[in-house]
This record gives structure tokens, C-alpha cells and sequence, in this order.
């Protein structure tokens, strides 16, 4: 089981708001990926995860706008993030730009998935360069 600590401090004590949930899945990862010794692994997951947070954090603004702020719902999870990495025990540190607009983080996470599969893509729909050529 993995200890979170920072979230009730940021969140109101509502254990079902989709905030508060995902602030949880947010600090337990980081506290998962902070302690992983393969370097590559840790990096993999760092990555992914900061693509996937980003998306859940941007689904989330956009159902709840009247609720609060992009600026509000971001820097409490900058907060938690911040309070995390003052512990001692950090391995590693997966870190997150929180100081970016929704669509820039959509267009960061649709980047790292083309290229991150960009074989996969490049197996399905393979190019045909001579019928480019002939027009």
C-alpha cells in the first residue's frame, strides 16, 4: 500500500470528486516511480505517466469550468508535487511542467504517442512512394 499524504491538503475531504481521485493515482505514482531502481523502466514510466496526467488533468478543466480554474486545479497539483519531493527518501524524480495551456499539453501527448509509435504506424500504413512521385 502506498502512503498519500498531500492530497487531503489540497482537495476537499469529498473521497468520490474525480479531483481528489486523481490527485490520489497522481501522488501514488510518483511515489512508485521515485523508488524504481531500472533506470529505463523509471524513465518509460515517467514519461507515460506525465502524458496520461496531463490528459486526465485537461478532461477534468474541461467537464468542470465553472467549477474552478485552470490556474486553481493546476497549482494544487503542483503543490502536492512540490510537498512530495521535499521528503527525503526521492530516488528519482519524475517531473511535471504544470505551467503550460491545455491545448499545448493535448499536442505534447499526441507528439509522444506518433513517435513513440511511429513503427507500429509505419507498418500499417506504409508509404508509397512511387505513386506520390507520379503526381
Amino acid at each position: 500500500m502506498v502512503d498519500i499524504k498531500y492530497c487531503a491538503d489540497n482537495f476537499n475531504s469529498d473521497a468520490v470528486s474525480d479531483e481528489r481521485k486523481l490527485c490520489e493515482k497522481f501522488e501514488r505514482n510518483l511515489r512508485i516511480i521515485s523508488k524504481m531502481e531500472d533506470k529505463r523502466t523509471r524513465k518509460d514510466k515517467c514519461l507515460h505517466f506525465i502524458y496520461w496526467i496531463y490528459e486526465e488533468a485537461r478532461k477534468i478543466i474541461n467537464k468542470n469550468y465553472s467549477k474552478f480554474t485552470n490556474a486553481d486545479f493546476i497549482s494544487k497539483f503542483g503543490d502536492v508535487q512540490r510537498k512530495f519531493y521535499k521528503e527525503k527518501d526521492i530516488i528519482y524524480y519524475c517531473k511535471f511542467y504544470f505551467d503550460d495551456t491545455l491545448d499545448n499539453w493535448k499536442e505534447q501527448k499526441i507528439l509522444n504517442d506518433y513517435f513513440r509509435n511511429y513503427d507500429k504506424i509505419k507498418l500499417k500504413y506504409p508509404s508509397d512512394r512511387d505513386k506520390c512521385q507520379k503526381v
